[in-house]
């Protein structure tokens, strides 16, 4: 039979945790926001402190968007990432992309010439714009240089990606990994707070997302059973 530690059941104000599993509580921090007990929390990546759940809070690549009002000039240049491209009639090498006719034909180019040298970033054409996205989610993608030297054509920014869409990383709050005990205002300043990491919890008792899907919930509930957490 297995030990139970003399708890079948455990209450805090009107929220009841229970089951076959003793529930388990460890101290820690709550991030952000005033949360009633039974929220349902993950671990902050960068500090371990936990945050309620947001399963939309997912990571992000950097874009960027070069916009043509017309066409540029040969042998004028533009840049991103390590790649210095020049304007040419025709493209011939890499680092080159053709003038065009007209801006939708330029932007047209740079997709053409972007996505043959370079794995970093990806380029899509809307009519003379073309947007340019970090390969990769997170922040490193800020990093990534967007620059211009050329007629009819600029770039958002300062320099480098992330003028259309700033990059985040995923930062733990979209894996579900505890459940706060207790009512606990972090609105001001992280505070310290108790969590259940063992157990059974009632789901009629949790507090979930207001915006989250039944998706979403049915795989925040598998995270939470894969720690010893069980969801009935």
């Amino acid at each position: 039979m297995a030990q139970d530690f003399g708890m079948t059941e455990r209450t805090f104000e009107d929220r009841v945790f229970v089951g076959d599993h003793p529930p388990v509580f460890m101290s820690g921090t709550l991030s952000g926001g005033s949360h009633v007990s039974g929220t349902v929390c993950g671990i902050l990546t960068a500090s371990g402190y936990k945050a309620q759940l947001d399963p939309d809070e997912a990571a992000v690549a950097a874009q960027g968007t070069i916009s043509m009002s017309g066409i540029a000039v040969a042998d004028e240049t533009f840049v991103i990432d390590d790649q210095t491209f020049t304007w040419k009639a025709s493209r011939s090498t890499a680092g080159q992309v053709a003038i065009g006719a007209d801006a939708a034909a330029a932007a047209a180019n740079i997709v053409t010439a972007v996505t043959a040298d370079l794995d970093t970033v990806t380029a899509e054409a809307d009519g003379n714009d073309v947007v340019i996205t970090a390969a990769a989610t997170g922040t490193d993608g800020n990093a990534i240089v967007l620059t211009e030297a050329s007629s009819n054509m600029t770039v958002d920014g300062e320099g480098t990606l992330g003028g259309t869409t700033v990059g985040r990383a995923i930062n733990g709050s979209q894996e579900a990994a505890c459940i706060l005990y207790g009512d606990v205002d972090a609105s001001e300043e992280d505070e310290p707070a108790v969590f259940m990491e063992h157990g059974v919890a009632i789901d009629h008792y949790l507090t979930w997302p207001d915006d989250i899907t039944d998706e979403q919930k049915a795989t925040a509930i598998a995270e939470l059973k894969s720690i010893g957490i069980y969801v009935k």
